[in-house]
This record gives structure tokens, sequence and C-alpha cells, in this order.
């Protein structure tokens, strides 16, 4: 299992071959998603560690835009883990009601996106991403 560090107000660390976009200046890993939802990804389980709003919403793109079939989202506060995964829902909700997605889109989302109690549940993913709420 590899482990990934992204910070967005610093750089990213960790990420084989990452590049800077010349618009946005982040920088973007080459490992591949397949962006269609199909089941060619080289990455089919996926972890984020944090169920805050970047957490959940790094979860999301990857259960819904990049199609991962397998997404698990852990956090050491398991009220934290639950409020995220009610965000989540309220997301793809207000997408439903927007015209955006289809119902059976969001359950597909809900379907891909799991909780996990503890980081030794993550021993089988291939790509995991931290974003855990940092505290002062």
């Amino acid at each position: 299992m590899k482990v990934y560090r992204l910070n967005i107000f610093k750089q990213a660390t960790k990420i084989p071959s990452f590049k800077v976009d010349q618009f946005s200046g982040f920088r973007s890993s080459s490992l591949a998603f397949s962006g269609n939802g199909s089941s060619n990804s080289a990455v089919k389980n996926f972890a984020v560690v944090g169920a805050g709003q970047m957490g959940i919403g790094i979860a999301l793109v990857a259960a819904r835009v990049a199609g991962i079939p397998s997404v698990q989202i852990v956090d050491s506060n398991p009220t934290a883990l639950d409020n995220g995964h009610r965000f989540l829902n309220s997301l793809l909700e207000k997408d439903i009601s927007k015209g955006k997605i289809s119902r059976e889109e969001a359950d597909l989302v809900l379907s891909r996106v799991h909780k996990a109690k503890s980081l030794e549940e993550l021993s089988k993913v291939d790509f995991v991403v931290e974003a855990v709420t940092e505290k002062s």
C-alpha cells in the first residue's frame, strides 16, 4: 500500500511523476484513474483518511467521477465518520434535486463508499489520501 499526503497549500509530497498544472499551479499525480466509471482503472480500492468536508469531497469525486469501485473513509472519531457520511448523502441529494444526477447514480455512488473504523482495514487499498482535519 502506498500512502500519499496531499497538502494543497504547500505542495504534493511522495507522488511519483507529478507535474504542475500551468493553469491552477496545483500538482497532480500521473496515477491512472479512468474518469468514466469503467473497471479499467488502475486504482480499484481507494481510501481517504479523514471524514471532514475535504475528505468527504475527495471520496465523492473518487466514487462518482473517477468511478473507483471501492472507496473507504476512515476517521478516528466515530461521530465525525457518521457526520461525514451524512454530509456525503446530503451532497448527493442536493445534486439529485438540481437534476445533476439521477437517483440511480446516487445509489451507485453510495454503494461504492464504505466506512472503515481503523487504518488496519485499509491494508488492501491501492491508493490512500490523507485529509485529516488539522486542529490548532
